[in-house]
């Protein structure tokens, strides 16, 4: 018998709406739909053997049928306007901001990567980059910025877009406008689309609590401390009814929209606690979902894997469990081959990459029987983001998922069902029940993203304010328009972005919403609003990405360390700029699996110091690492042994660099062997990071461009030093 196959695809984006203007500031929503969300659905409709669970969060539907109605964002304003009219702010606005998409897919547009080279040569040169651009220039990066987010698939139904593309530049207001139209009425497709799969049986849809929140933070977060966490004196959150109505609220939009109640529920970011289970139980959720070091964490075993990948623990891995209570039901994700779908697979070729997913299924049904098991009483969930992966891969994903859904489709050993329809094809013969649950999420099995940084804590402390302000009013009515707010505030998105884990060119943004609406609360209370309000929530000491494609580095102070490849002391590093690997604008964030966990930039007087973290993954394989730091046209490698504990390699690296390797990665290098940039009594030295396992590399961070470490002749902790 095949093994069991069950996929989900999360579709998520936070609530855009300034409360304030009622415009979206953010044109995201707009964007994945004409990139994601009806690609998607046309890919499964190709396929409708391939059965699938797909995921949506009700703030994006409500933001969706918005569009439908009518509404706008910032960036389809300006779009829409005559470029001729665009007041001089607004050409810098358009300049800045519309070469918004993966570097992938700009390249594949000659014109529009002619005009981000014109603007990039601009800002290396001092000069405004909009002050280069004409008005034609203008048009044609707004239509390039609007059309590259389309999703190729679509030119069949839509040829004006097909044309738009083989024209490449010169386009008119009229063709513009035309693009636009054409933006509208995907958006418009997209419900209809999803409703039409789920009442052919292609696809169950579900749904996740209203706005997004980490559920076991917002029931009590004194179950959510990272380890080695200090929390501000005092702060605690702890609202569980609140809870209780983000997922309340969340079944109700969705029932709205699709005109049936679900039962299948993912908790943001794979979040869950027993608290948090025992209230999604009691709303009526019936399955729902987690990430297998959740599992792992509760079982307290060890989620190691043989050289085939296939889990120590599989058995466990791969069956549902049953939560404590009596429910609900749980599936746990397979973040190895989940996360291939995410951040692997985009680096190979299609086929490659598609054949290799379902190879390593093949091998699992095989391990399977070979144990004198039957397969068929097994499933491997696969959940993944299902919006952001696929402007990375070759042609938008399509040719990967043609290949993959192809691959499946012919497979003799593998089964593609869905959740629901596995539970009901065992009759439940094969739920576990599970002792308990250790509270945890789908990154790294802990809440570090959302509540482990103090800007997450300085966020966390305002809604609480808020909140307690709320428990003292006395008009229902305010009460109950405040407390929506406030809901919005409770998002997970917001405490993504805070902290070092995740870079954005639209922090200010990020910020500004967080902020408005809980001052909206206050004004809706008629009670004063604090000052702090008033004040951007996230350091300007933090590492920000201040201009496209760079990454600014900023240390607090002089580091030296003592490079023998392991951490000597404490506070060696402790003054230096530290960066999490991360792909794709920072919306995605692997489970786990992946090279580099984190780099660290310091420096003193004569050196700069860089540390490279590899993920605890490949620590634990037997594979050699190559990491490369590029310094211009000048690339120093080294080729690591995380068994042997050493650096088996050097490419291209003079005798002035110092580098050892034990636990980590060390590299000292004289600053005056560096290229670099004098800016007055600073020199800016730019450098990125390319790795892979063997001689295959898969990792470049950033993205796009440098990192870029701002020397200075003092110490930086003596001065509060800005860009």
């Amino acid at each position: 018998m095949p093994v069991n196959v069950a996929f989900l695809w999360h579709m998520h984006q936070p609530l855009y709406r300034d409360p304030d203007e009622g415009i979206f500031i953010l044109p995201w929503v707009r964007l994945h739909a004409v990139k994601d969300y009806l690609f998607v659905a046309r890919m499964m409709e190709r396929y409708p053997r391939v059965r699938h669970t797909v995921n949506f969060v009700p703030s994006l539907l409500l933001q969706i049928e918005s569009y439908r109605k009518g509404g706008k964002d910032i960036y389809l304003v300006l779009s829409e306007k005559d470029t001729g009219q665009l007041s001089p702010d607004e050409r810098t606005f358009v300049v800045d901001r519309f070469f918004s998409v993966s570097p992938k897919i700009r390249k594949r547009y000659p014109r529009y990567d002619e005009l981000h080279s014109l603007a990039q040569r601009a800002r290396r040169e001092g000069r405004s980059p909009a002050e280069m651009f004409g008005t034609q220039e203008l048009r044609d990066l707004i239509v390039l910025f609007n059309l590259a987010w389309v999703n190729p698939i679509h030119d069949g139904e839509f040829p004006i877009l097909r044309e738009l593309r083989e024209k490449g530049r010169l386009y008119t207001e009229e063709e513009k406008q035309f693009l636009l139209d054409v933006h509208a009425e995907i958006l418009s497709l997209v419900i209809p689309a999803w409703k039409n799969l789920a009442s052919r049986k292609v696809v169950d849809l579900s749904t996740s609590p209203l706005h997004h929140p980490i559920l076991p933070i917002l029931v009590d977060s004194s179950d959510c401390v990272p380890p080695g966490v200090k929390l501000p004196p005092g702060l605690k959150v702890s609202f569980p009814e609140d809870a209780r109505r983000q997922v309340r609220e969340g079944i109700r939009v969705f029932r709205e929209f699709f005109g049936e109640k679900t039962s299948i529920l993912w908790p943001p970011e794979g979040s869950v606690s027993e608290k948090a289970l025992h209230i999604l139980k009691e709303e009526g959720v019936e399955i729902a979902f987690s990430d297998e070091t959740v599992l792992f964490s509760s079982l307290g075993i060890e989620g190691k894997r043989d050289e085939r990948g296939i889990p120590s623990s599989w058995r466990d891995l791969y069956v549902p469990w049953l939560a404590p209570g009596g429910g609900p039901i749980l599936f746990f994700r397979d973040h190895a081959l989940s996360d291939y779908i995410g951040f692997s697979y985009q680096s190979m070729p299609p086929d490659e990459g598609a054949s290799h997913l379902v190879s390593s299924l093949e091998k699992i049904h095989d391990f399977i029987e070979i144990q004198r098991e039957d397969p068929d009483n097994f499933i491997v969930s696969l959940i993944f983001d299902g919006e952001n992966p696929w402007e990375n891969y070759d042609n938008y994903g399509i040719d990967f998922l043609e290949c993959l859904f192809r691959c499946l489709e012919d497979s003799g050993k593998v089964t593609v069902t869905t959740f629901k329809d596995f539970l009901r094809s065992t009759e439940g013969k094969t739920v576990k029940a599970l002792p308990r649950v250790s509270p945890g999420s789908w990154i790294d099995g802990t809440f570090r993203i959302w509540f482990g940084h103090e800007e997450d804590f300085r966020a966390w402390q305002e809604v609480v304010r808020a909140r307690e302000k709320l428990e003292k009013g006395k008009d229902s009515v305010s009460c109950e328009r405040a407390l929506e707010s406030i809901l919005v505030a409770e998002g997970s998105d917001w405490y993504w972005w805070y902290g070092d884990d995740h870079h954005t060119e639209n922090l200010d943004e990020f910020d500004s919403l967080f902020r408005k609406y809980l001052i909206k609360a206050y004004l809706e209370l008629n009670v004063n609003v604090p000052n702090s309000l008033n004040q951007k929530i996230y350091s300007p000491r933090r590492i920000s990405r201040v201009v496209p494609g760079e990454y600014i580095l900023k240390p607090r102070g002089f580091v030296t360390p003592v490079v023998d490849g392991r951490v000597t002391d404490f506070y060696e590093w402790v003054d230096a700029a530290s960066f999490r690997m991360e792909r794709v604008f920072g919306a995605m964030h692997p489970g786990g699996v992946g090279i580099v966990d984190r780099i660290f930039a310091g420096f003193d007087r004569e050196r700069l110091s860089l540390r490279v973290d590899l993920c605890d993954e490949i620590k634990k394989t037997d594979l050699t690492v190559t990491v490369s730091l590029v310094f211009g046209e000048r690339a120093f490698t080294f080729c690591l042994s995380p068994g042997e504990k050493k650096i088996v390699e050097k490419r291209e690296v003079p005798e002035f660099v110092d580098a050892e390797f034990e636990s980590i990665l060390e590299v000292s290098i004289p600053i005056s062997r560096l290229p670099h940039v004098k800016k007055g009594k600073t020199r800016e030295i730019r450098f990125s990071l390319r790795a892979g396992p063997g001689e295959v590399i898969t990792e470049f961070s950033p993205p796009e461009g440098n990192f870029v470490v701002v020397i200075t002749p003092q110490d930086p902790s003596l001065t509060e030093w800005l860009i």
